[in-house]
């Protein structure tokens, strides 16, 4: 056999052997793969029934299961195939297995090949003869046999025994097996875990209040619990954890867990507390092989109400706009039936909110985003608060009480405030009613109640309701209110008052009313009663003055004399002159208010028609001296003495408590004089007032007479209570009488004979008798004796009433007569002492300044200086009787006897200068007395004259101004008459107040005709006439409006002015006296006079003094004696 083949067998048994070694290889490797893959899912079966396997470690488990079946296949597969053994490789393994070849097999291999390419030059036959030994002993052995290897039955146990143990666990699990073949079929799929026990925890997510602590609540339950727990949490991005404890006993399980842990066969609790939690934050738990979520914590704030605004708005009838009120204050203050929007911010939005009242009732607010509202209707006192909660249940920490005061509506108020008393009513039985309203929201209803009172047997009730603005919260209501249609006589009256409502459309209008007032339409006897009574409070208080006046005229002269024998002046003696000096201001003031009183008090009698124009002008001269009581040097003094205590200079003390005393001085006789003149004025208002009501009587008397006519037989007792009235009102005038007759005692007048006569004419009537009659006779419904009877007492009132006025006129001239005699008297008197005290001075004059013969002529001005005391005296006397005589005459008789006083010093002392220039100042005050005296003789006889003349247009002149007031006032109230329209009178009434205005009109006509002949009259009462036509045309045509009211106001003006005129004396200022002084002088060598003429104002005053009106008797001597002063003429 050749060598080729002998080498291409031995190949060939070489590649068999590596194809066998390969195989087993290969086989042992699968068998290690099929091991591995089986006793890996046997790992995993086991794994993943011991343990909950999550994805990450099934992935890893599956990666390295894979990675070591890759690195197996690579090994024992893989690499066998790839790495091949060559056939020197095998022929080794060949050769260790069977030594006896001692090499020759990998001999032959090796020495092959050097047959071709044999450098070495090995013997041919030698590798021939190997080759072929090689051959023949490889075919005698089993070349399988040179491969013995126990991996092959290694592998096989390995896959036997894993697949054993694989088979045997899914045989016993085979839910398990198949469970974790399909888990890690899906190693990144998260397969949930199944455990023994679960884990719940509470209260999972929550929002938390800030800084309130939370308890976390971990329940373990199920079988084979852990005994630990843990807690992560997350605060600002860092992970912290905590054990957990565990609790011995659970307690309070949340419903949401009860349900859970009912069927549990155990169960643990753990229980974590976070304390003052601040932030928000994220936590779970970890028990065993359970973790919980991740939770998250909100820290929250409970919802808050903050800038709660109020909004009011008011009921309708109050006219108020709405008000808001943003003061973060729920507090309600309202009036009743006020709705109040509630509004409030919220600090987070909130799920629900109530408003909770104080009774436990409660609403639900509005919620509208961050906002709250309600509004209410309040009704009454209460109080409210606000409640809101969140989604997680948190309310309102401690809401506000608020407190709801309701406000009821204030009842109206109103009040009479004109004339808000009652009065008596006046002739016209009209007067002026004016009240004012309150509320506080408006009206609705204005209504005036009235009663009158005609008997105390007859009474009707009425009232007028008014129209007005209703809105007005303060209002004046003004009404002329006109009871003359009211069949008012004296005694009857009307009681009156106002009732209010106010607009409340809530609780219903209330009311209020009024005081009630009366109107009476007075008695005669009342009507003077006050007046009286009045004069006689006053005339108590001028004594109580003239008493402490001269008090304090004593205690001033107690204290100047203390003041002399003190070298200073002592604290106690100061404080009595203070002391005296307020005493002083007291009386001063009391004065004051005494002539105030005193002006009221003639008004009213005026108003009453009590007084005559001559009263009116005696009343004008007695306010003056009223007035100057407390006069001018008092106040000086009282100014020098207050100056001197605060200088605490002793000599300026002395010498203000002399003046002081000097004007106290004064100050009586003002006083007495004042109580003297009130006495005697008395008696002048006492006859007037007592004629006054004779006319008021016989005014009633004919109206009940005139009733009667008129009236049916059993209408007449209607008219007993009036006649009653009348035969009171007689009777009390006869007890005047008697009164009278007690004044004129007190005044020695009562030997008077016209004043006597005044009161037989009173004392001797016998018409009560016949109107006790006439009573009778209209309760028996007597008609024709009750006519008789009527007719006869007005017959004996009449001539009464004609007594009197003769007897008055009588005594007032003789009293003015009187007065006059005594006034013409003391003129001769001061004409006789001028031209004595003249005499005197001439013969004093051409002496020697010095001469030793002037004290002789002493005794000479010393008679004229005791006539002139007793004539100031005198004057005295006459000026307490006459209101006529000014202040000043005493004054300026003063300073004669001051004059006179100094001229005696300067006799004496041998002055003739001094004497001289003293003697001229007393001529000169005797000449002003004289002409003050004349000038107050000349006040009398024209107030005398003009009143007789003029008594008769003033009475006119006062009835038609009365009723001009009365049109004016019905004109202005018709204008805002209740029950119509203002401005818009109805016709009728415009019609009459037409023929009332053409009645006064007609008036004037008639006072032109008596009086026209008056220059001063007849165009005043022309242009009342005219402004009157103007008016009356206005009124017919309906035109009534302002230029009306006004003509009307203009006339009414001008008739006040026509009155005042005749009531003012026409005196001019050249009649009045200049106040009287003490004139100083240095002693001149001869009188002065012609120093006096040079000067123009007293050449002036003289001249004027000879155009002035004089009594006849003395008119020529007067003015005889100024043209002597003018001319010098000395001897005339």
């Amino acid at each position: 056999m050749p060598d080729d083949n002998r080498i291409a067998l031995i190949t060939s048994r070489l590649k068999r052997l590596g194809g066998y070694i390969l195989g087993k290889r290969i086989l042992y490797g699968l068998l290690l793969l099929l091991s591995l893959f089986l006793a890996a899912s046997f790992l995993a079966a086991l794994s993943h029934a011991v343990f909950y396997l999550p994805a990450w470690y099934r992935t890893a488990f599956v990666a390295a299961v894979m990675a070591a079946g890759v690195g197996l296949f690579l090994w024992f597969i893989a690499w066998p195939i790839i790495r091949r053994p060559s056939n020197e490789e095998l022929a080794l393994l060949v050769e260790k297995r069977y030594p006896d070849l001692k090499n020759r097999m990998i001999a032959a291999l090796q020495l092959e090949r050097k047959l071709l390419n044999n450098k070495e030059n090995y013997s041919p036959a030698l590798i021939e003869q190997c080759i072929r030994q090689a051959e023949e002993l490889s075919d005698q052995i089993e070349f399988k046999k040179s491969y013995q290897s126990s991996k092959v039955s290694s592998g096989f146990k390995y896959f036997g025994a894993t697949l054993i143990m694989t088979f045997a666990f899914w045989l016993l699990s085979p839910g398990i097996f198949n469970s974790s073949m399909e888990v890690f079929s899906n190693p990144l799929k998260e397969i949930p875990r199944v455990l023994t026990y679960d884990l719940q925890v509470s209260p999972q997510n929550a929002d938390i209040l800030k800084f309130d602590d939370l308890e976390i609540d971990a329940f373990v339950f199920g079988s084979k619990l852990p005994n630990k727990a843990r807690i992560h949490w997350k605060l600002a991005d860092d992970w912290r954890s905590d054990e957990i404890e565990k609790q011995d006993r659970i307690e309070n399980v949340p419903e949401t867990q009860s349900g859970l842990l009912a069927g549990a066969p155990d169960t643990s609790l753990f229980k974590y507390d976070f304390k003052e939690i601040r932030h928000d934050f994220q936590y779970y738990v970890e028990a065993g092989d359970r973790i919980s979520e991740i939770y998250n914590v909100r820290v929250v704030d409970k919802p808050r109400i903050n800038n709660i605004k109020l909004t009011y708005f008011y009921p309708k009838y109050t006219g108020l706009a709405p008000v808001v009120l943003d003061e973060n204050d729920g507090t309600i203050q309202a009036l009743k039936g006020t709705r109040v929007k509630i509004e409030g911010e919220l600090n987070k939005p909130v799920v629900e909110g109530r408003i909770v009242y104080e009774d436990g009732e409660s609403d639900e607010l509005q919620i509208d985003d961050n906002r709250i509202g309600k509004t209410l209707k309040i009704m009454g006192n209460g109080s409210y608060h606000l409640e809101v909660t969140d989604n997680i249940g948190h309310t309102n920490p401690d809401p506000i009480e608020y407190k709801i005061y309701m406000t009821e509506d204030n009842y109206p108020s109103v009040e009479v405030v004109r004339p808000g008393n009652n009065i008596d009513l006046d002739d016209y039985l009209a007067f002026d009613l004016a009240a004012t309203l309150s509320d506080d929201y408006g009206f609705s209803r204005l209504v005036l109640h009235y009663t009158v009172h005609l008997s105390p047997m007859e009474a009707s009730s009425d009232s007028i309701e008014f129209k007005f603005d209703k809105s007005k919260t303060d209002q004046l209501i003004e009404f002329y209110w006109d009871l003359s249609n009211k069949g008012l006589y004296p005694g009857s009256y009307v009681d009156y008052y106002f009732e209010v409502w106010d607009n409340d459309n809530i609780s219903g209008p209330k009311s209020a009313v009024s005081r009630t007032y009366s109107a009476r339409h007075p008695t005669i006897e009342e009507m003077f009663v006050d007046i009286e009574e009045a004069r006689e409070d006053m005339i108590s208080e001028m004594v109580e003055a003239f008493r402490q006046e001269m008090q304090l005229q004593e205690r001033a002269k107690e204290l100047r004399e203390d003041l002399q024998f003190q070298d200073e002046t002592e604290w106690e003696t100061q404080k009595d002159i203070e002391k005296m000096q307020q005493e002083q201001q007291e009386v001063m003031d009391n004065l004051e208010k005494m002539a105030e009183q005193f002006d009221k008090l003639n008004q009213e009698a005026k108003k009453n028609d009590l007084l005559t124009l001559e009263m009116i002008q005696k009343l004008n001269e007695l306010q003056k001296l009223f007035d100057e009581v407390a006069t001018e040097e008092m106040k000086e003094a009282m100014k020098q003495l207050q100056e001197a205590l605060e200088n605490m200079d002793k000599s300026e003390l002395e010498q203000a408590m002399k003046d002081f005393e000097m004007s106290t001085e004064e100050m009586i006789q003002n006083i007495e004089r004042s109580i003297a003149q009130l006495k005697r004025f008395q008696i002048e208002q006492k006859m007037q007032a007592m004629i006054a009501m004779a006319e008021k009587i016989l005014e009633n008397q004919n109206a009940v007479n005139e009733k009667a006519e008129q009236s049916e037989e059993s209408e007449l007792p209607n008219l007993k209570s009036r006649e009653d009235q009348n035969a009171s009102d007689t009777k009390q005038l006869k007890e005047e009488a008697s009164r009278l007759r007690e004044m004129l005692a007190e005044n020695q007048l009562e030997m008077e004979p016209n004043a006597g006569e005044f009161c037989q004419s009173v004392e001797n009537t016998d018409a009560d008798m016949d109107m006790n009659e006439m009573s009778e006779s209209l309760q028996n419904q007597q008609k024709p004796e009750a006519t008789n009877s009527g007719q006869s007492a007005s017959a004996k009132i009449e001539d009464m009433l004609a007594q009197m006025k003769n007897a008055q006129a009588k005594f007032n001239n003789q009293m003015s007569a009187e007065m006059a005699q005594k006034m013409r008297e003391a003129i001769d008197d001061l004409l006789y002492l001028s031209d004595e005290q003249e005499a005197l001075y001439n013969e004093i004059l051409p002496l020697n300044p010095h001469s030793q013969v002037l004290p002789e002529y002493a005794q000479k001005q010393q008679d004229l200086r005791s006539e002139a005391e007793r004539l100031r005296q005198e004057l005295q006397e006459v000026a307490k009787q006459s209101v006529f005589i000014q202040n000043a005459l005493d004054e300026y008789m003063k300073g004669v006897c001051n004059s006179m006083e100094s001229s005696i010093s300067s006799l004496t002392e041998k002055n003739g200068r001094s004497a001289a220039s003293h003697q001229s100042d007393g001529i000169y005050s005797l000449n002003q007395s004289a002409q003050t005296l004349i000038e107050s003789l000349n006040s009398q006889s024209q107030c005398n004259s003009s009143c007789s003349n003029n008594q008769s247009m003033f009475q006119k002149m006062n009835k038609l101004s009365k009723g001009q007031q009365k049109v004016n006032k019905q004109t202005q109230s018709m204008c805002d008459n209740p029950g119509q329209k203002p401005g818009k009178p109805s016709e009728d009434a415009m019609r009459r107040l037409a023929a009332q205005q053409q009645g006064l009109r007609q008036g004037i006509s008639e006072m032109i005709d008596e009086f026209g002949d008056r220059k001063d009259v007849a165009g005043r009462l022309d242009k009342m006439a005219e402004e009157m036509k103007k008016v009356i045309e206005a009124l017919e045509s309906g035109d009534v409006g302002s230029p009306t009211l006004e003509r009307q106001k203009r006339v009414y003006s001008r008739m006040l002015d026509f009155q005042l005129s005749l009531e003012r004396r026409d005196y001019s200022e050249k009649r009045r006296a200049d106040t009287g002084a003490d004139v100083v002088r240095r002693s001149p060598a001869e009188l002065e006079l012609e120093k006096r003429m040079q000067e123009s104002a007293y050449r002036a005053r003289l001249e004027k003094f000879l155009d002035e009106a004089y009594p006849p008797e003395y008119e020529a001597l007067i003015k005889d004696y100024y043209k002597a002063l003018i001319n010098n003429d000395r001897d005339k």
